[in-house]
């Protein structure tokens, strides 16, 4: 069964990226920060590739095109459509089911954690009616994966609240559809959440 992972990504060096974070720790360092974490998930993503599995770059502007494609020739690459980030969402995964995907994911690309297990786990999970979240600890949600094309539970999403992921999941229960939750893990919006982050890191090194 076709597979599509879609990962929603801004160029660092032309774009703002992090703008919350960027409030509390300036954006340098932001920008930084989403570097990181941007070319890790890349690069761990391209170099152990998950059989029958796709992957698809999905760019905030058309113009950062030749940059990511020289880089990553592995990835198909397209661009974003829609006025929020609910509708980028729901962009994304029906541009998957359109090109022959049976079953899609789609996530952010300033995610520390993420790995192939936590992907391979989500698409077991996903079967017919049922929508899978990757819940975060703010709230939100860091990956989201469907099986049916047309499902669209993003409306009226109060985004980069902490009632995201709680409005989305009454969303898809009024639809029919069945939430099936991830590990919950901590995404880096926040000067608290790089701290955290950080510590971790350091912890690994002594």
């Amino acid at each position: 069964m076709k597979q599509n992972v879609t990962i929603l990504a801004k160029n660092p060096f032309t774009t703002r990226v992090k703008t919350r974070l960027a409030e509390e720790i300036g954006e340098n360092a932001a920008c930084g920060i989403y570097t990181r974490m941007l070319y890790q998930t890349l690069n761990l993503l391209v170099s152990e590739p998950m059989a029958d599995t796709s992957l698809t770059l999905s760019l905030f502007s058309p113009e950062d095109r030749d940059y990511f494609q020289a880089a990553y020739p592995e990835l198909a690459i397209n661009q974003q459509a829609g006025k929020d980030l609910g509708a980028r969402i729901q962009h994304a995964l029906q541009q998957a089911f359109h090109k022959g995907a049976h079953k899609a994911l789609v996530i952010g690309s300033d995610l520390p954690f993420m790995h192939w297990d936590l992907l391979h786990q989500a698409f077991s999970l996903l079967r017919d009616k049922a929508i899978v979240l990757g819940p975060a600890l703010d709230g939100g949600y860091y990956l989201i994966g469907m099986q049916a094309p047309g499902v669209d539970v993003f409306q009226e999403i109060p985004w980069s609240t902490a009632d995201v992921l709680k409005v989305t999941l009454q969303k898809a229960r009024a639809a029919g559809f069945q939430p099936l939750l991830l590990p919950e893990h901590r995404d880096i919006d926040h000067k608290s959440d790089l701290e955290a982050w950080q510590a971790g890191l350091m912890d690994r090194r002594s």
